[in-house]
């Protein structure tokens, strides 16, 4: 025993090592991994980033030109104005008209000094300084041309300065503030606006340092912005282009990938804690299944060396426990990877549906954002140009009809920057245009786009701006805006029309379109963005811009996949994607990310695991296995009356296994401890830990909505959003209920049973139809609740009841009822492999028990094969041991309290002879008077495998037992002749003896064995 529990210490210590080793080997696998997966994705997102700095710098020049337009355009066509019209006057209030026309901060006139001649606005400034000397370029140019627009701070305002020169001697100023332009640029492209839609990991960031002063340009935290990064805590030995490590920042670690652009070093930045908790939840998973099966095989091998059960009897007991440890070790390993990768990937499936909702939310509301921005820079794109049209009805009105010649429209057009100006008389026909074609005239077509501009005309409206459309005469998409021209005394003369060519807004609406916000989606995992139209079912946007516009269909998305609100694995183009859907408007968007990468962690690491288990739990086995003999675990255990509720009974190999006798399997009442086998124990304690994690699993299920956040995979599987169909959700949710369903069975199973020890007869009949009927049904249920989830239209199979039983009546009679019969056979209970029967007056061992047929082998060696469906008055006699009833004759002449003195001496004998008695001899006393002789009965207990052959040993010890002490056994005869003499004869002693043993005997074989004839 010593040696024994050193080898079980030795398995212990060797498991620990294992953990720990384990915990070790993992975690750094886990860490290169995490990190390696990390770092590609923060590479390709530098790569992504890269493009978008300098699309944002592009994006922030066109907003500069953009702004620049109008004042450049009100300068010049301000300077063609004072020119151009006689009466146009120097001072402050024509500057005010043009101020309040053009809606720029400030207009004025200055000379070549930089003196101000007049001014619309009380608060000049000293244009002769040197800061300005960029104006008084436009009087070195040709008359006409403008200065260069350049910017100068004053205090807390920045101003943008534009000059045309009217002539020699003086030129127009307009000076703008840029707070709109600085507004503009800083949501639409810094580094804030670009750079804040960067998603790093699940919780990272993007940040910026120079790499010159080593200061922050960008932190998502502002008040980091513009501090320096060693005052942080940064070290800038680690700043350097294509670095991968982990960096402290304000007392935090983050695993940083550098790329430098420009002056500037980029870093994606990810807590170390992210990676850490990811690398943790596997590596504590991973710990404890293979803790749990590390123990289970130590719990066996200490249960067989410590309990000695039987077992595997008559067979190599070595032999029979290694076998049992190494299947242990090599399904333990199997199992651990199965469920290292189911519940790895759950993890990687749950992280990702976080992300992906994130993103999707993300996605919807810069789609929102865009619209409005769009929206907001159309506006303001209108206003602007209508500020140039309002600006050339003022010029209009002030010239000389007779001026209003071809070379006056191009200057003017030339000047306001547009495609054509043209003017209206009040009768609607043009009087004045920069074009050739002079013979349009308004419509009085109602349904004409033109027609509005009698709206004007008739003094309704003072300005219209039309939407973007096609020309009449071209495919050119163009805008018409057309102000109401005054005279003197502000009366409604006629109209002026421009002509644009909407690039702005035309590019606008491309940054703020579908397309755009989805293509610059930032998925991760290779993942990508698309849309559907939920009216066509077409592709609004793909990656691929051949399938916009085309069915989703092609790309194996089925209908009942576009669902909004949705988590869902899609087939696309032959690969599962994992997909999260949203609604915007007339789309369906979805967040789309290749499964595989999703399994890129899992499966690595349960391969891992798997090999490292498999390799540690074989050394266990061989610490554990090796020194078992024979001789070990041969002994009987000691509490008879238990092992009556275990049978040893045969396999198809010939080996001999523990298993509950039929009258245990009928019972109530479960096996005691003490009964149980080293693997039925182990098999007891899984139950046990099984039982304990279903209720608490059950207890989650009625508490989710109060456990679980509202995003949480978790509970989006427990809801059953999901599509039915076989998947991971379906699994899992098919998983829970059925721990579910058998927690609640088990519990109204114990219950009844309960209820049924303190019944009576009747009480306890209907419990047990009750306990079967909960059995069945919870089973029924759940084959139809776990088929629904697969996918299966269980509505259709009821329906379908008919055809199917026309079906089964046709052909397939016999199959189905074959297949239910056996089903029955092996829910009900009624015999198992190993169980010796007696079907149909054929008595052999169970060795298989098929969906159609049931094998059954005889003494000789023959197998005989039976229908399910045929088997019937089946005698099962795997009991409580069985009975070996043998009757033997002796003389009336013979004094039989004398024979039953003998028989109370030689019964031990008898037991010691005969190994294969389990409980007995036991004597019954006189089972009848026959003719010739007086039969006696003696029993003994036996596993029903024995009976046979132990009837026949116990018939020749029983016969040479009277042989030895004279004890005649009578022939079946006539006797003519008096009674020979000499038979023995019992003293008093003999015969008080042999009236105790008579009655001990009944005591101890109480309930052993009874005939129908009561003897």
């Amino acid at each position: 025993m010593e040696k024994n529990n050193k080898k079980i210490a030795l398995a212990v210590i060797l498991a620990v090592i294992g953990a720990v080793l384990l915990i070790f080997v993992v975690g750094r696998f886990l860490d290169v991994k995490l990190t390696s997966r990390q770092n590609a994705a923060s590479v390709e997102k530098l790569e992504l980033v890269s493009e978008m700095i300098g699309d944002m710098d592009k994006k922030a020049a066109e907003l500069t030109a953009e702004f620049d337009d109008l004042s450049i355009s009100a300068a010049d066509a301000m300077a063609l104005m004072a020119r151009e019209v006689p009466d146009f006057k120097m001072d402050h209030d024509q500057m005010a008209e043009l101020q309040r026309t053009t809606g720029v901060d400030n207009v004025l006139v200055i000379n070549e000094r930089g003196d101000i001649i007049c001014t619309a606005s009380n608060n000049p400034r000293d244009y002769s300084l040197n800061r300005f000397n960029q104006l008084r370029d436009a009087f070195n140019a040709s008359t006409g041309k403008s200065a260069e627009p350049f910017t100068v701070s004053w205090e807390d305002t920045t101003v943008r300065y534009y000059g045309a020169a009217i002539d020699n001697n003086y030129m127009i100023v307009v000076a703008q503030n840029t707070a709109s332009l600085d507004k503009k640029i800083a949501d639409l492209a810094s580094l804030e606006s670009t750079l804040g839609g960067v998603h790093v990991g699940q919780n990272g960031f993007m940040a910026v340092v120079s790499t010159l002063d080593h200061i922050v340009k960008y932190f998502p935290d502002k008040s980091v912005v513009g501090t320096n990064a060693v005052s942080h805590g940064l070290d800038p030995e680690l700043i350097e282009d294509g670095l991968s490590t982990y960096l402290d920042f304000n007392g935090d670690a983050f695993y940083c990938t550098m790329g430098q652009i420009g002056d500037d070093m980029y870093i994606c930045a990810v807590p170390k804690s992210e990676i850490v908790t990811s690398r943790n939840r596997l590596v504590v998973m991973a710990f404890v299944i293979y803790a749990i099966t590390a123990t289970l095989m130590i719990l066996y091998a200490h249960f067989v060396r410590k309990d000695r059960t039987v077992e595997a009897e008559g067979a190599d007991f070595g032999k029979f426990v290694n076998g049992r440890l190494s299947g242990m070790a090599i399904a333990g390993a199997i199992v651990i990877f199965v469920l290292v990768f189911y519940l790895g990937s759950l993890m990687s499936i749950s992280r990702q549906s976080v992300t992906n909702n994130s993103r999707l939310k993300e996605t919807v509301q810069s789609l929102e954002d865009s619209g409005d921005e769009y929206n907001y820079l159309k506006n303001q794109y209108d206003n602007d140009y209508l500020a140039k049209a309002r600006l050339a009805a003022l010029i209009i009105g002030r010239m000389d009809e007779s001026r209003l010649d071809r070379a006056f429209m191009n200057e003017l057009k030339a000047a306001l920057k547009t495609n054509c100006v043209e003017v209206f008389d009040m009768e609607g026909s043009i009087k004045a245009s920069s074009s050739d074609f002079w013979g349009f005239k308004i419509p009085t077509d109602e349904n004409a786009v033109s027609y509005e501009f009698w709206d004007i005309l008739n003094g309704t409206k003072e300005e219209i701006v039309q939407d973007a459309q096609k020309k009449d005469s071209t495919d050119d998409i163009v805008q018409y805006i057309c102000v109401a021209v005054k005279d003197e005394t502000y009366r409604t003369c006629g109209l002026v029309s421009l002509e644009l060519s909407p690039n702005l807004i035309q590019k606008t609406l491309a940054n703020a379109s579908l397309s755009s916000v989805l293509s610059n989606v930032q998925t991760g995992n290779n993942g990508f963005a698309f849309a559907v139209n939920t009216d066509t079912e077409k592709f609004d946007y793909y990656p691929n811009p051949d399938y916009i516009g085309r069915s989703s269909l092609i790309t194996g998305i089925s209908e009942d996949e576009l669902i909004p609100g949705s988590n869902e694995f899609i087939t696309i183009d032959g690969e599962q994607y994992y997909c999260a859907s949203s609604e915007h408007g007339d789309d369906l968007i979805y967040i789309a990310v290749p499964m595989r990468t999703l399994n890129d962690i899992s499966l690595p690491t349960a391969g891992v695991v798997f090999g490292f288990a498999l390799v540690w739990l074989l050394i266990l086995w061989f610490v554990l296995g090796f020194g078992i003999s024979k001789e070990v675990l041969a002994a009987d255990p000691d509490d008879d009356a238990d092992v009556e509720k275990q049978i040893s009974v045969s396999r198809a190999d010939g080996s001999k296994v523990l298993t509950r006798s039929i009258m245990n399997r009928f019972s109530l009442k479960g096996v005691p401890w003490s009964s149980l086998s080293a693997g039925q124990k182990v098999s007891l304690i899984v139950r046990s830990v099984l039982i304990v994690l279903a209720v608490a699993l059950f207890i989650m299920m009625l508490a989710a909505d109060r456990i679980f956040a509202e995003d949480s995979l978790i509970l989006y599987i427990l809801r059953g959003a999901w599509r039915k169909r076989l998947n991971i959700f379906a699994v899992t949710k098919c998983i829970i209920l059925i721990i579910a369903f058998n927690v609640c069975g088990i519990a109204a199973r114990k219950l009844i049973s309960w209820f049924a020890e303190r019944m009576d007869a009747k009480g306890e009949t209907i419990c047990r139809l009750v306990n079967s009927f909960i059995k069945f049904g919870i089973m029924i249920a759940l084959i139809y609740i776990c088929l629904d989830l697969l996918g299966v239209d269980t509505s259709v199979l009821l329906t379908s009841a008919g055809i199917l039983s026309l079906v089964v009546g046709l052909g397939a009679n016999s199959l189905i009822k074959d297949i239910l019969a056996g089903l029955m056979i092996v829910f009900e209970g009624a015999f198992q492999v190993g169980d010796i029967v007696t079907i149909g007056g054929f008595r052999g061992t169970v060795v298989e028990i098929g969906l159609r047929t049931t094998k059954v082998k005889e003494g000789a060696g023959n197998i005989k094969i039976f229908s399910n469906s045929g088997i019937g008055d089946v005698l099962n006699m795997t009991k409580d041991y069985s009975v070996v009833a043998c009757d033997m004759s002796i003389e009336y002449g013979e004094d039989l309290q004398y024979v039953e003195s003998i028989l109370a001496d030689e019964f031990d004998n008898i037991r010691k002879n005969l190994p294969a008695i389990k409980d007995g001899p036991f004597y019954k006393g006189v089972a009848d008077l026959a003719d010739s002789a007086v039969i006696i009965k003696i029993i003994a207990k036996c596993n029903e495998g024995d009976r046979i052959q132990l009837d026949r040993d116990l018939r020749r010890q029983l016969k040479l037992i009277f042989d030895k002490y004279n004890i005649n056994i009578p022939f079946p005869q006539i006797v003519l002749n008096q009674p020979t003499e000499g038979f023995h004869h019992a003293n008093v002693l003999v015969q008080q003896a042999a009236d105790e043993f008579n009655e001990e005997q009944k005591e101890e074989s109480a309930g052993i064995y009874s005939d129908e004839a009561g003897r």
